[in-house]
């Protein structure tokens, strides 16, 4: 059925060769004018996770005889807005104030925006004339060469030329003549491309690729060595996916994403006993420790950066402004951090620790029996064991707190509902995902309560810290101590909230009826296999 003829239509061209038959046709059956080409420069933007992709929008910059500006398309509509000055936004506080600034925003939050290709398009208008010379049909060709923006050395490579058709007003009936002739006579096919989709593909690249996964597709049947090996496989090329964003310090994310992989490494390795060889784990629990340690600084400085607009709206706003040398010792001792970790990524521990890893994995050598008793084991049946395990020790651990225990207790058990989650998350696809999706949701509402708590405890030690550094530094104004003292106090109030919060939160965890469900879900399932 042919489209309405007020709408624009796209067909795409196999082949230069094919455009130059087509365009040859048109003009030999309509009055065909044709206008100069014209080149626009582009520049596709995105998260490196595709956040804008994800919701649903595009973001290109686009110069044109020496002015560039920004174009937003996002549900169906399209906004633009002038750059001032070469450099393009780094990310969304970049942008300028404005419909499109608050629209990306909330879509890429942290993120950086990347330049995943460089565009060049040159588009040549066409007109259809009637016997009065008045334009019936305007006519698009547009031809894309791209290029990835680490290659702009290296030839450009083309994309598919596009025709575009576009009614005027008044003209449906020339409209239809035109479409029926391009699609009966000629055999075009419409289309509805996406420039950025089309742009990509041409250099090997498309939406949602170079993006961390968390998530491992799994049978309960298989041997428990092979589902383990799976699971660091997958971890360990995240680790790598987000090397390079750490080592350039592109943004925050990548290097939050790398120490979840590690976390994660670690926790299957400590969590999943009897699988490997004992030395191999010992060996690499701590390599990965190491490896925990040496990014831990950098990603405390950041979460410390993130928070300082919530930490002046803790305060009165002539005081919150106070903490301005906070900020400043903050991003100067980040610098200082982030050069001594991209030290650590280039060291040949690092190195090595990848290498051995990877090779140690891809190796996949039959294992002892006694030394790793659960390594030919079904999976479901070792997981589901571990899991229920996990679970009892988070309810007693939980159980024994009162409101005298120290604050050591709930750090204990934050951890232990860290290493079931985990568990559960690793193990997710060999379970009912409506129940286990089911348990998670429960189990993020104790881990939240749990999560603040110690936070908050840290983040009054951390001040404490960066006061007493500022001071020795030479950079401390009696303001901006108080400010922090000041803030120290909210931060301890707000902890006794959570801390008093604990007791129902647990609660709702620990329920009979959750206890259930984990048990037909886990200690069940372990006694049948």
């Amino acid at each position: 059925m042919a489209p309405k003829p007020n709408l624009p239509v796209a067909y795409e061209i196999k082949s230069e060769t094919d455009l130059q038959r087509v365009l040859k046709r048109l003009a030999e059956c309509f009055p065909l004018e044709r206008s100069p080409a014209s080149v626009q420069k582009r520049v596709c933007l995105d998260t490196f996770d595709w956040r804008l992709h994800e919701g649903g929008a595009r973001l290109t910059a686009s110069t044109r005889e020496q002015e560039t500006f920004l174009r937003l398309e996002v549900n169906g509509g399209r906004i633009e807005c002038p750059l001032h000055g070469p450099a393009l936004p780094a990310f969304a506080w970049d942008l300028p104030a404005g419909r499109l600034h608050d629209l990306i925003t909330p879509l890429i939050d942290v993120r950086c925006l990347l330049q995943l290709a460089h565009l060049e398009v040159r588009e040549q208008a066409l007109r259809i004339l009637n016997s009065d010379q008045k334009t019936v049909v305007r006519l698009t060709v547009e031809r894309t060469s791209v290029t990835m923006p680490e290659e702009e050395d290296r030839p450009l490579k083309s994309v598919h030329p596009m025709l575009r058709l576009s009614p005027v007003t008044g003209y449906k009936r020339a409209t239809r003549a035109v479409m029926d002739f391009l699609e009966s006579e000629l055999k075009l096919v419409r289309t509805r491309p996406d420039p950025m989709v089309r742009a990509l593909a041409a250099i090997g690249r498309s939406p949602g690729d170079r993006r961390a996964r968390f998530t491992f597709e799994l049978d309960p049947a298989m041997r428990c060595d092979a589902a383990l090996r799976t699971i660091h496989r997958t971890l360990l090329d995240t680790m790598r996916l987000n090397e390079d964003g750490v080592r350039q310090n592109l943004d925050s994310e990548f290097l939050h994403e790398f120490r979840v992989a590690v976390r994660r490494t670690r926790a299957a390795l400590a969590q999943v006993r009897g699988v490997y060889p004992r030395d191999v784990v010992a060996h690499f629990k701590v390599e990965f420790k190491w490896l925990g340690s040496v990014t831990g600084p950098v990603r405390d400085l950041d979460v410390y950066l993130f928070m300082m607009d919530d930490y002046r709206a803790e305060l009165p706003e002539a005081l919150g402004n106070e903490l301005t040398p906070l900020h400043k010792h903050l991003r100067r001792h980040h610098r200082s951090e982030h050069l001594q970790l991209a030290r650590a990524l280039e060291s040949e521990r690092y190195q090595a620790l990848l290498r051995d890893w990877q090779q140690f994995l891809d190796k996949a050598d039959e294992c002892d029996p006694e030394c790793c008793p659960n390594a030919a084991r079904p999976l479901a049946e070792v997981a589901s064991k571990r899991i229920w395990r996990t679970f009892r020790g988070v309810i007693n651990q939980g159980r024994a707190i009162t409101a005298e225990t120290p604050a050591e207790a709930l750090h204990r058990l934050r951890i232990e509902c860290k290493k079931l989650r985990y568990l559960m998350e690793f193990f997710r696809s060999i379970h009912d995902p409506k129940q286990i999706g089911r348990l998670i949701r429960v189990l993020k509402g104790l881990q939240v309560n749990l999560g603040d708590f110690n936070d908050l405890e840290v983040q009054q030690g951390s001040l404490e810290r960066f006061a007493i550094e500022m001071s020795e530094e030479g950079e401390a104004p009696v303001r901006c101590l108080m400010a922090m003292g000041r803030l120290v106090d909210h931060l301890y109030e707000r902890q006794k909230t959570e801390r008093t919060r604990f007791s129902r939160c647990f609660t709702r965890f620990s329920t009979s009826a959750n206890e259930k469900r984990f048990r037909r879900l886990f200690k069940r399932r372990s006694s049948r296999l």
